[in-house]
């Protein structure tokens, strides 16, 4: 469901005459939250292992099948948790990049036309949207953009339909853009 990391959508009450400050991209963990985290898992491991190992060297095994079911078990649920957070590491890297290159290139921003051609919503367990893809098409080739969640999730009917009005501030061919939508729930005279 993804787009692009760098194209980004604001949903906004009007549109703005300048481009936006900064694309917005959600925070990541802090260093030391990585830090502490990266620790914990070590400790983790290496107490599966603690384990893992008592349970193979014991001198009455409880059999064969609660031996693999057990090594493999805690190793499976271990290697998902490394892959998030080894793969966090360069998801956050291409997010920090794409933020300082909107820095550098938000004064040559030029602005653009589009409406929405498609949409592709994802909901939390209440129902509320914690991100977004649009498809827009318009000035230029069509292209996807995401808005995902910061902290506050939005209303179902907050989310533009199809045929929405967008306004695309782009940057250079393959550099960060940003897509502006009305938010639908607004009321304006």
């Amino acid at each position: 469901m993804d787009a692009p990391v760098g194209q980004v959508v604001h949903v906004v009450r009007e549109f703005s005459a300048d481009p936006p400050a900064a694309l917005g991209l959600p925070t990541r963990l802090t260093a030391t939250a990585k830090a502490v985290l990266g620790a914990g898992l070590v400790l983790a491991t290496l107490g599966v292992a603690v384990l893992v190992y008592q349970l193979w060297a014991a001198d009455d095994p409880p059999g064969l099948w609660f031996q693999l079911l057990f090594t493999a078990f805690p190793g499976l649920v271990l290697a998902g948790f490394w892959f998030g957070y080894l793969s966090s590491f360069g998801d956050a890297a291409k997010e920090r990049d794409v933020e300082r290159r909107w820095a550098d290139l938000r004064g040559t921003a030029r602005l653009g036309h589009g409406t929405v051609d498609d949409r592709r919503v994802r909901t939390s367990d209440t129902g509320g949207v914690t991100a977004f893809v649009l498809e827009i098409v318009g000035d230029g080739a069509p292209f996807s953009a995401q808005w995902r969640s910061t902290g506050e999730e939005l209303l179902q009917p907050q989310v533009p339909g199809v045929g929405s009005p967008v306004r695309v501030w782009r940057t250079t061919p393959d550099g960060p853009l940003l897509a502006e939508v009305l938010d639908p729930t607004v009321v304006r005279p």
